[in-house]
């Protein structure tokens, strides 16, 4: 599991591309940070597309390992290679933490909408991330 135990009041105010850009520097303190304020919600939204919450906390510290080894290049070239209505949800969601009805309300679409767009990003981001669980 991800240490949340360091301490991570250094990353409490800074942006995300911030804590990407420790990370990249090989930060341990900042790939804490990043569980500490991404992990619940991505959890919780992996638990949503494979259903069963010991897989889904499997996912996602696989997940987050690979961010480790790749950050330099993880996020762009992934979420990059996703339709663009799909990638706005999941920034949206994931990088600004905003709710399946904030997102909706921001980018005026129906709520079940975006929900099928989070899924569709998840299964699609979970199936090209699906080969490297055997590298690790």
């Amino acid at each position: 599991m991800i240490a949340p135990t360091l301490q991570t009041d250094s990353f409490r105010s800074a942006t995300d591309e911030t804590i990407m850009g420790a990370i990249t520097e090989r930060d341990e303190t900042a790939l804490a940070a990043l569980y500490e304020r991404h992990g619940d919600t991505l959890r919780s939204i992996i638990e949503s597309v494979i259903h069963e919450q010991a897989e889904a906390e499997d996912v996602l510290q696989e997940t987050l390992l690979q961010v480790w080894k790749q950050a330099r290049n993880y996020l762009s070239e992934q979420m990059s290679a996703l339709p663009p209505f799909q990638r706005e949800a999941l920034e949206l969601s994931f990088f600004t933490g905003m709710s399946h009805r904030e997102i909706a309300a921001t980018t005026r679409d129906p709520l079940g909408t975006v929900k099928t767009r989070l899924e569709l990003g998840l299964q699609k981001l979970h199936a090209w991330l699906k080969p490297l669980q055997h590298k690790i």
